[in-house]
């Protein structure tokens, strides 16, 4: 009997940089930072949150979406810190502990212990980091969810730029910056 769910499909984790020529087969940073914004509007709309609030809450939201890319000096959040990028990719390469829920859970839990005062703003960028590995998961090189395995792990091909890339950030863009986002969440 053929299940309804996408299967979930392994590959090899590469340390290395990635070759000129295949940047084509990755969701886009826009996809990524609306996709967070509508997360952070989702956790927004639940928690009724005050503008003040709200506005915090989707910069988080917005950061923690772009975080995972920071171990690539290319990405839109790493191009703002390429010293602390490069060393990063160079210390650990592209889509490895940056791109694992291992690291999601582990500074969301240290976030916790350590400033709880600031839980919601946490909360909102580990929603917004938790929607970047989600994307990240719709593409052939996947993620390493069993991070430090070496297997990753995706449900589809999504390529950058692609019909699907494109129809996704609108629909996302129009979840976080429209009304009708507020009624869909």
């Amino acid at each position: 009997m053929a299940s309804a769910l996408p299967e979930l499909r392994a590959g090899n984790v590469g340390n290395k940089t990635r070759p000129a020529g295949k940047e084509g087969r990755e969701v886009t940073g826009i996809t990524h930072a609306f996709a967070g914004l509508a997360s952070g509007m989702a956790l927004v709309s639940y928690y009724e949150a005050a503008p003040d609030v709200t506005a915090l809450m989707l910069t988080a939201s917005l950061i923690g979406s772009l975080f995972p890319d920071i171990d690539l000096a290319t990405s839109k959040l790493g191009s703002k810190v390429k010293p602390v990028s490069t060393l990063i990719h160079y210390v650990f390469g592209h889509r490895t502990l940056f791109h694992s829920p291992l690291l999601l859970f582990a500074l969301y839990g240290t976030a916790m212990h350590w400033v709880p005062a600031y839980q919601m703003y946490w909360l909102a960028f580990s929603i917004g980091m938790a929607s970047h590995l989600l994307l990240d998961m719709f593409n052939i090189k996947g993620i390493p969810l069993f991070y430090p395995m070496k297997k990753r792990f995706h449900l589809a091909k999504i390529k950058t730029g692609g019909s699907i890339d494109a129809f996704l950030s609108i629909v996302f863009a129009i979840c976080a910056l429209t009304p009708l986002g507020r009624l869909v969440f």
